[in-house]
């Protein structure tokens, strides 16, 4: 017992002695800590600053990239480039390979022409157009362009401005001269007053009635002096390969200055053979003024400037009073700017890897760390008197522990854990036997600890796994469904708003083509627009047709199809445009073909279209081969299950289309059937959307097959697809042929129309397709408005416009049906049942059209309106007998040499002389490039050379007028 009091004494005395030691111990730590704290606050500091710079630097590095991602536009983007190509075309330094006969540049070269100069103006705009979002959205100081000499037309030419985007300002050039461009007119105008004019503001007429200057004038343009737009490019710019940045000084300014070479493709005009050729110089500056520095500095939180040599040039503090120095940088720790001291970091700005000779300094007054001083001062002081108590908390705790009997704290342990306290931990203060004790309870507690806590981590760890991939599933789901509701919504505006404007284009040219007051010229025009126009509707329809593919949307509609008539058809159809090429078309087909198929024809129809189009198309010489066989035939059951046949057998068919063109190679074959993929020559390529295999792969693979193909460059190519359909059992009753004339009326009384469309162009051109007919005719622009004239009027039909703001088309037609119910039931008078409704809509989804049906429509009619489907809408639904013109009374003879108001040629037509064979062998090569305004003019020549060419030179002319460059190469060729 003596001995243990006295370990316990001597045990407290050393714990007194470490309780002393620890306290000094803690005090010097702090002081320690204090001194060392203070200089790390300012190398954090300035490790900060260091940070900041190169953030900095890295800012305005992303600015020269913007710039040279902005240069490289002008060669990558294609409406860029075409108006560049254009301009240059135009512009002082390029002579116009369409002449022909270029002598532009002998002497000072001729004048520019108005129409020239209007078509420069023209590009200028469209190129505004494009520049200035482009220019605002990075901030550009300047985007400048300049004319070089493609080709070196004028040697030793000058890059000459040709327009310049400032932020305040537009300046665009107007030469005078081709190849003197020493005295170009400037016009400017303030850039917040520039707005660009309507698509249709320039055209044919108006480029040769009015001079430039009107056009200028118009669009608030002034004539300004010289507005000091040169620039001088280092001598060796054509050799550079990507946009070139330098940071130079522009009146003590740093200005990120980023220059390109642009190329397009422009043919000589001497030789007429293509390059790719720079045209121009694009230029982009940047200007890192106080403004720009000021956005800078904002970005960062922190004051920037930029210096050169150690001189500071521009910050984004207040300028220093006058007689204040600003000292340089790098020869003390602080810069003193005005009456403040900064703190700074510099680093070198370098672009491409080459240094600028310039400086980014980031700024920071010395007086923010005052501040964090002083509060790290009171930190210290707290935690030097927090650790002497807590020392002096230890120290009783320990005391107390080791006089206290550690048996008890034992026992208190085994309790607790008992009821489950895992986390209570026995307090071991000696190592006897009870101590030995202590630490094996304490270790066991800790296992248990550990066993239980690991348990809980993966049950935890699991559920939290199974939360999130329930989560993600159901996130993924309604992403899905939301994608495919926007995908539909998509195509069904889509194709409502594109299909609108065709609407009026398509209509009203069937509605002038049938006037007889029309000239030839007329004539070719109207055909180019219809052509236009029904070229965009296939391209229209190849796009939805894709989209609709891409979103699971397409559906097959088979109907029986007699497939002798459905294949004769179309082998006629391609037999004449083969004939056209000069092209030999052999069609086979298996004598055991079937009579009758189940399948959708317009499909099929569209998959054999385009790839008879394509051997056509790529084939110059040799045969086109249109091959139909009979594989074999397949028992019921054993079949694909989508065309649903029943108990019908089926066959298998394979449709196959050789030709001896272009070939393809492997590498070819392997990209053809990739959207907007377009193989061959450039002349060839323009002819299509690159849609077209595209889609076909799509709808054979839809119909449960797929295109294969066989090629060899130079050896031509075998496209091949095998369909197994089921067969008819009863064969379609053959409707006659039925040709007509063009419709002047209709027999009986006279039927009223109502026409229901929010869109003014879309109600006038029905209404001038029928009233000339003899229909009376009623408008209405809203769904009310229609229901008010039907009550009252009570027409034999209506179209309704499915789109409409406010009440749409489909409930106005249930509105106008239980209008009728009610007026049947109330007075037995059914007149306004018998209302025919006819759906018009720009968007011809079948959900259109079932939800059209749903409403009470009797019919649908597609936009574009064709009018043999109006017609034939109207004779089903109205019982309608038309009056063709062979039937109506003849009209009073307008004048000799017309019969309808159209132009009657006369029986004695003027036989054609033909020019020598040199004179052909010109016209021959300008027709093989599809050059027809040369054409025109060489007509003209001709003309003027002999009168006794002018029917050749006619024909010519009117050929060219119609861009039909194969009856021209058949015109010359037959006479060479």
């Amino acid at each position: 017992m003596n001995l243990n009091l006295m370990r316990i004494g001597i045990g407290t005395k050393i714990l007194l002695i470490v309780g002393v030691v620890f306290i000094l111990f803690t005090a010097g730590l702090a002081a320690l800590i204090g001194a060392t704290s203070f200089d790390n606050l300012t190398q954090v500091k300035q490790a900060e600053l260091n940070r900041t710079s190169q953030i900095l630097v890295s800012q305005i590095a992303q600015m020269e990239r913007n710039a040279a991602l902005a240069a490289l536009r002008f060669d990558g983007s294609e409406p860029i480039v075409a108006e560049l190509q254009l301009l240059t075309d135009r512009g002082p330094y390029y002579a116009d390979p369409g002449s022909y006969f270029p002598a532009d540049f002998q002497g000072l070269g001729g004048e520019i022409e108005d129409a020239d100069k209007i078509y420069v103006f023209q590009s200028q705009l469209k190129l505004l157009q494009l520049l200035l979002p482009m220019q605002q959205l990075n901030n550009f100081s300047t985007i400048a362009f300049y004319h070089l000499s493609p080709f070196d037309i004028v040697p030793d030419a000058p890059p000459v401005p040709a327009f310049l985007l400032e932020r305040d300002r537009i300046v665009l050039s107007q030469f005078q001269r081709k190849g003197d461009a020493s005295q170009p007119r400037f016009y400017t105008i303030a850039t917040q007053e520039f707005r660009p004019p309507a698509p249709d503001y320039f055209d044919i007429s108006s480029a040769y009635a009015f001079p430039p200057e009107d056009f200028y004038r118009e669009n608030h343009f002034v004539l300004a002096d010289e507005p000091g737009v040169v620039a001088d490019f280092p001598g060796e710019w054509r050799e550079v390969e990507r946009p070139v940045s330098e940071l130079i000084l522009e009146g003590g300014t740093p200005v990120i200055r980023t220059w390109y070479p642009v190329h397009a493709a422009m043919a000589h005009p001497e030789t007429w053979e293509e390059a790719l050729v720079p045209v121009g110089i694009v230029q982009i500056k940047q200007y890192l003024d106080g403004p720009a520095v000021g956005a800078l500095s904002s970005q960062l939180g922190l004051d920037v400037a930029l210096a050169q040599d150690g001189q500071l040039l521009v910050t984004s503090l207040p300028s220093p009073g006058r007689g204040q120095e600003v000292q340089r940088i790098g020869q003390e720790e602080t810069v003193a700017i005005g009456s403040s001291a900064f703190n700074y970091a510099w680093k070198e700005i370098a672009f491409g890897g080459q240094e600028t000779g310039l400086q980014a300094v980031v700024l920071s007054p010395v007086s923010e760390l005052a501040g964090p001083t002083n509060a790290l001062r009171r930190q210290i002081i707290q935690l030097a008197v927090f650790m002497v108590l807590l020392a002096g908390l230890l120290i009783y705790l320990i005391l107390s522990y080791l006089l206290n009997r550690p048996l008890r704290a034992l026992m208190d342990g085994v309790e607790r854990v008992s009821r489950g306290d895992l986390n209570h931990v026995v307090s071991v203060s000696s190592q006897d036997e009870v101590g030995q004790l202590g630490i094996a309870f304490n270790s066991m507690a800790e296992q248990l600890r550990g066993l239980i806590g690991s348990l809980e981590q993966r049950v935890d760890e699991r559920t939290q796994e199974l939360i999130r991939a329930n989560r993600a599933a159901q996130i993924a789901r309604e992403k899905a469904e939301a994608a495919n509701r926007a995908k539909s919504e998509f195509l069904s505006y889509m194709s409502h708003e594109l299909r609108t404007p065709l609407n009026g284009i398509l209509g009203y040219t069937q509605i002038l083509g049938k006037s007889g007051d029309l000239t030839p010229q007329q004539v070719n025009g109207l055909t180019i627009i219809q052509q236009s126009g029904e070229h965009l509707l296939t391209l229209i329809n190849d796009i939805l047709d894709m989209t609709k593919i891409e979103a699971q949307k397409m559906e097959l509609y088979p109907t029986p199809v007699d497939l002798p008539d459905f294949l004769e058809n179309l082998a006629n159809t391609f037999r004449f445009r083969a004939n056209q090429n000069r092209l030999d078309f052999v069609y086979q087909v298996s004598p055991e073909l079937p009579y009758t198929v189940r399948v959708d024809e317009k499909r099929l129809r569209q998959i054999l279209i385009n790839l008879l189009s394509n051997a056509i198309r790529y084939t110059e010489q040799g045969t086109v081969t249109f091959r139909v066989t009979r594989q074999d035939l397949v028992p019921v059951g054993e079949a694909a299950t989508l065309y649903q046949p029943g108990q019908a057998p089926t066959v298998t068919l394979r449709f196959a289309v050789q030709d001896t063109g272009v070939g393809l190679s492997p590498k070819a074959i392997r990209d053809i059937f990739r959207p907007f993929e377009q193989l061959g020559e450039p002349r060839q390529r323009n002819k299509g959307t690159g849609l077209g295999l595209a889609i076909s792969q799509n709808l054979a693979r839809i119909m449960g097959s797929e295109i294969q193909v066989k090629s060899r460059p130079g050896e031509g190519s075998i496209f091949w697809f095998d369909l197994t359909l089921p067969m008819e059992l009863q064969a379609p009753r053959r409707k006659p042929p039925r040709r007509r004339r063009a419709i002047v009326g209709y027999q009986g009384r006279r039927r009223t129309i109502l026409t229901v469309d929010d869109n003014l162009h879309n109600r006038s051109l029905i209404v001038d397709l029928l009233a000339p007919l003899g229909f009376r005719t009623l408008e209405a622009a809203t769904g009310e408005e229609a229901i008010r004239l039907a009550k009252r009027h009570r027409p034999d039909l209506v179209f309704m416009d499915l789109r409409m703001e406010g009440m749409n088309g489909l409930e106005a037609t249930r509105a106008i049906r239980e209008q009728a119910a009610r007026g049947r039931g109330s007075t037995g008078d059914g007149s306004q049942a018998d209302i025919v409704i006819i759906a018009a809509s720009a968007s011809a989804f079948e959900r259109d059209r079932e939800a059209s049906r749903a409403a009470g429509c009797d019919g649908f009619l597609a936009k574009p309106v064709q009018m043999a489907e109006l017609f034939a809408l109207l004779e089903r639904h109205l019982g309608i007998q038309w009056i063709d013109a062979d039937q109506a009374e003849d009209p009073p003879d307008p004048g000799p040499g017309r019969r309808n108001g159209a132009r009657v040629p006369s029986p004695e037509a003027p036989t054609l002389v033909i020019p020598p064979a040199d004179e052909l062998a010109v016209l021959l090569e300008l027709a093989q490039r599809g050059m027809m305004r040369p054409i025109r003019e060489h007509a003209d020549r001709l003309a003027a050379l002999d009168p006794a060419y002018g029917p050749f030179a006619q024909r010519l002319r009117e050929l060219a007028q119609a861009f039909r460059e194969k009856d021209i190469l058949a015109l010359i060729q037959e006479h060479l």
